[in-house]
């Protein structure tokens, strides 16, 4: 579901390297972020909070809590620095969640047909 605030949608693979599959096309998220206020858009990287919801219809609330993750939008997976989390068009089209180092499905907490709501992340404080 693309709202203007925020985009729900599930997690349709984990493949075997840990990444995460959404079920959400690339052209949509495309249209999504281009519908985004310039403020929140930042000039070199734009960066998404996730949070996992659990899967859908099994319960109300978050599984253990919520938790929210920083993705940077990248183009490949080496353009991601040790440690980070990117999202990324795959080669089917769709939206996923590659981690530089070890696994994005472990890292994120999640499991197949898990929710994530992806929004705009609050800019990160400027270093001192």
């Amino acid at each position: 579901m693309v709202e203007p605030s925020r985009v729900i949608t599930s997690v349709s693979e984990i493949d075997t390297f840990g990444n995460v599959q959404l079920q959400l096309g690339w052209p949509e998220l495309q249209k999504w972020l281009g519908g985004l206020p310039a403020v929140q858009m930042p000039t070199m990287e734009i960066l998404l909070a996730a949070q996992v919801h659990g899967k859908a219809g099994g319960g109300v609330g978050t599984r253990g809590g919520p938790r929210t993750h920083r993705l940077t939008m990248v183009s490949t997976y080496t353009d991601l620095r040790s440690g980070q989390l990117g999202l990324l068009a795959d080669s089917c089209g769709l939206a996923a969640l590659p981690p530089r180092d070890g696994r994005a499905a472990a890292t994120l907490g999640v499991d197949l047909h898990d929710t994530v709501t992806l929004l705009p992340a609050e800019p990160k404080p400027a270093d001192p």
